[in-house]
């Protein structure tokens, strides 16, 4: 530490030293060491190969698109008393605070400092004696600080901790959108499981009738005990099919108490057999996906952040300058401590100039460069995350598409075949296990076809979610 000035008796010292400290300061005010941040440039592609875009619908309540009140109200309950998302929402908080923090070393500093001693002084001047004498302090005063951002460290701190504010706000939105993600998804899941039910409910009937019809024969001597013991197999698979959904439909059903913030024990969702209409989904251009993405914006946001870093980890190798003033009274009697005579003030400057910190400063900026290279290519790669995962659900949703066309050929031709085999049966002309066989493979096309639905929601939901939801880049204040 070089000590500038630490006492001022008089105003002409005080002017001689403030005046070119005071210059130095408007020169050197405006430095600021390390990078300016300036977004790295990533291969974006001119156009989906699986759509057009078509951007006009998307908005932030996203889930409206699919025209069900029920998740409708399901999602606005999970938003708000989700507890990941109010996780997210207290690292708002915490970020905003830490943004504060670093923006008050901008300014000057002031504290009280008021303090009562009593001294023992030796004052003997012969050998052998212990001559001593005892004395009351008495001080009341206030000290002023301020480090000047030379180097601007101060400023690339508060640019970090504004950069990660930022981040945490793209944050709350990375989490809310997977939340909803996540809440539509098990909501479908649900409502097929409950169209599943509902199929093998059916199925469950049918096999009864054609156990009867078997057990009938069987009696009046036109079947064999074979063909009731295959009709007894149909039921009891179809049975335990059922069951099976009623398990799912159960653990569904607790995963959305969870997400909407409920015990699992106090929610019940009533059995809705009814299928959702897959909507057609607006698809924004590859190169707006850099604006619609959250987990993009909080990725650059890390980056930028990492970058004002570099520059903290640079300003450590320049001189750190310090201005202090201090004023207030000092008296050795109390009742006489805030009489004007009493009064003491000093100003000064301190000078702190690294010369050997054993590496320390090139350790702690070669750390800082390494952030930045780990931020940039974590960005760089949720870019082409972004770009995959759109692609993949425009694919998905085009082939399952096609395939809901096909499958629903083969449910019209198994339903005919399953008619054909059981009018065969009733007038002797085939087997219990044709008619087995032919409502099996009914059965299958039918939950096919079921699944096939689902999974052209899922895509949907699928395919939001990668577009960001219809959020937008720039929302949010700081504090």
């Amino acid at each position: 530490m070089i000590p500038l000035h630490l006492r001022s008796g008089g105003r002409r010292r005080g002017a001689l030293l403030w005046r070119p400290a005071v210059a130095a300061w408007l020169v050197l005010a405006a430095c600021s060491v390390g990078p300016d941040y300036e977004r790295p440039a990533v291969a974006v592609p001119e156009r989906w190969k699986e759509a057009a875009p078509s951007d006009g619908a998307l908005r932030g309540r996203w889930w409206e698109l699919f025209g069900d009140p029920a998740l409708d109200a399901l999602e606005k309950k999970a938003l708000e008393a989700n507890q990941t998302v109010a996780m997210a929402v207290a690292r708002v908080a915490q970020a905003g605070a830490g943004l504060r923090a670093a923006g008050a070393d901008r300014f000057p500093s002031l504290a009280a400092t008021p303090s009562a001693t009593t001294q023992r002084m030796y004052t003997g001047v012969v050998p052998g004696q212990d001559d001593a004498v005892f004395r009351d302090v008495f001080i009341a005063q206030l000290g002023l600080s301020y480090e000047v951002d030379l180097w601007g460290r101060v400023r690339r701190s508060v640019e970090a901790s504004g950069a990660a504010y930022e981040a945490s706000l793209a944050e709350v939105e990375v989490v809310r959108l997977g939340i909803a993600a996540e809440v539509a998804q098990l909501w479908f899941m649900l409502r097929h499981a409950d169209l599943d039910g509902a199929i093998l409910r059916e199925a469950v009937g049918l096999r009864r009738q054609t156990l009867d019809l078997a057990e009938a024969r069987f009696r009046n001597g036109l079947a064999g005990e074979l063909e009731v013991s295959e009709a007894r197999a149909a039921l009891a698979q179809a049975e335990s099919d059922a069951e099976g959904i009623r398990r799912t439909r159960a653990l569904l059903e607790h995963a959305l108490a969870t997400l909407t913030g409920d015990p699992a024990p106090n929610v019940t969702l009533p059995d809705q057999a009814r299928a959702v209409a897959v909507p057609p989904v607006p698809v924004a251009l590859p190169s707006e996906l850099l604006e619609r993405r959250p987990d993009i914006a909080r990725a650059e946001r890390q980056m930028v952040a990492a970058n004002a870093r570099i520059g903290v980890a640079k300003a450590a190798y320049f001189p750190t300058l310090n201005l202090a003033a201090l004023a207030g009274y000092e008296s050795i009697e109390i009742d006489r401590l805030f009489r004007w005579d009493n009064r003491i003030w000093s100003l000064g400057a301190s000078l702190f100039a690294p010369i050997f910190q054993g590496g320390r400063n090139d350790a702690r900026l070669e750390f800082a460069w390494a952030q930045y290279e780990e931020a940039l290519a974590a960005y760089r790669q949720q870019v082409l995350v972004a770009f995959q995962e759109v692609e993949d659900a425009l694919s998905s949703l085009r082939a399952l598409a096609r395939q809901a066309e096909a499958q629903g050929r083969l449910v019209e031709a198994s339903e005919q075949a399953a008619s054909l085999a059981r009018a065969r049966y009733e007038q002797g002309l085939s087997s219990m296990l044709e008619v087995v066989t032919a409502q099996r493979t009914l059965l299958q096309a039918r939950r096919g076809a079921n699944q096939i639905h689902r999974d052209r929601l899922l895509a949907s939901v699928l395919l939001l979610r990668a577009l960001g939801g219809g959020w937008k880049a720039g929302s949010g204040d700081r504090p």
